[in-house]
């Protein structure tokens, strides 16, 4: 009976940990626009609007018109997702992952407000474009504040 009774928890152990390590990651990726042939270097935000907290990460400069992120892990959640050139003179600009990007931008796309991404159970959410960088938001000294 012993015996039996550990077949039963071992089976039981091996398929919470089959489980466990075929669990998807939430994944979040686009490209960074910038209104000029040149993409400076930025940092990328991922913020939970719940709870404040922020994934960074550093996307380095780009002559190309146009640079990509990727955020691999990320815990389930309401984010919004935004960039802050980190060089001189232009680090007080904010762009955003808006509802004028999907709107396309043009002169009729005046909602300049974040898109929540409600992000759980494994999602990939690609094209996740931080195009817009006429955010209703300034940055003083690295921290966000909205107007």
């Amino acid at each position: 009976m012993k015996n039996k009774n550990f077949c039963h928890l071992f089976i039981v152990f091996l398929l919470l940990l089959f489980t466990v390590s075929c669990s998807k990651k939430n994944i979040i990726e686009g490209s960074i626009g910038y209104p000029s042939d040149y993409v400076p270097q930025v940092e990328v935000f991922l913020e939970n609007v719940v709870t404040g907290s922020q994934l960074k990460q550093l996307v380095e400069a780009s002559f190309d018109g146009e640079s990509t992120y990727c955020f691999h892990d990320v815990p389930d959640g309401k984010y919004i997702i935004f960039a802050i050139p980190t060089e001189p003179d232009i680090e007080t600009l904010v762009g955003g992952y808006t509802n004028a990007v999907p709107c396309g931008l043009t002169i009729d796309c005046d909602d300049h407000t974040y898109i929540e991404l409600d992000v759980k159970k494994g999602k990939h959410l690609q094209g996740i474009n931080i195009y817009d960088w006429y955010t209703d938001a300034v940055v003083v000294k690295q921290k966000q504040y909205y107007i």
